[in-house]
């Protein structure tokens, strides 16, 4: 827990998921 990469990957998956839902 806590590492870069998946802090990362979390920070974008939600960005699109907010993108789409916003769309």
């Amino acid at each position: 827990m806590g590492s870069p990469q998946v802090e990362l990957s979390s920070a974008m998956f939600i960005g699109l998921w907010v993108k789409t839902s916003i769309s």
